[in-house]
């Protein structure tokens, strides 16, 4: 009789995260930039990006986010928009999304990084929040929803990098993460 070797699943290095809204013009390149900002401050090395379920590549960030980024010392001017792929998730190890519909849009097609999908309202909190989808002042004409948008993101990207830097030490020191 002969046993086949299952081919291990290779897993993305877990310092790495994927930020994900609808048309990646808002909130995910917003939160990409804020969570750079968070990681530079440990000193760790970190893959980072922003992608869209619905995004058409190559769209710059949306002017009244870029302005208010930049009034708070952070710079979107070189973002430009990119559609989710299978590529990109499997390139990266944490998928932040801003809408549990985005979730389920992600695991309908993708159902194998069920256990990497986290909505950033979500993650790490053993009881989901009330409202754990991001606004989204996209289209918006009123200022105080920008702000509020970056109200909670400045709440929500430190939180995340402090659980992930313990989640990623754990990884790195209970087993070697691509041996699955």
């Amino acid at each position: 009789m002969q046993f086949f070797k299952r081919k291990k699943e290779k897993l993305p290095p877990v310092r790495s995260a994927l930020f994900v809204c609808t048309a990646n013009i808002t909130r995910s390149p917003s939160a990409e930039a804020l969570f750079k900002l968070e990681i530079e401050k440990t000193g760790e090395i970190w893959d980072i990006s922003s992608a869209g379920v619905n995004a058409v590549k190559g769209i710059r960030a949306q002017k009244n986010i870029s302005i208010l980024m930049h009034l708070n010392g952070v710079v979107l001017k070189n973002h430009r928009s990119q559609p989710l792929t299978p590529k990109l998730l499997n390139k990266y190890y944490w998928i932040l999304v801003m809408e549990i519909a985005h979730k389920e849009q992600i695991l309908n097609k993708n159902p194998e990084v069920g256990n990497r999908v986290f909505t950033v309202r979500e993650f790490g909190l053993d009881i989901p929040p009330d409202e754990p989808d991001m606004p989204d002042p996209t289209f918006s004409d009123n200022q105080d929803d920008y702000y509020n948008l970056l109200n909670i993101l400045n709440y929500e990207i430190p939180r995340i990098t402090r659980i992930l830097q313990i989640r990623n030490s754990d990884l790195d020191v209970s087993h070697d993460y691509n041996s699955y």
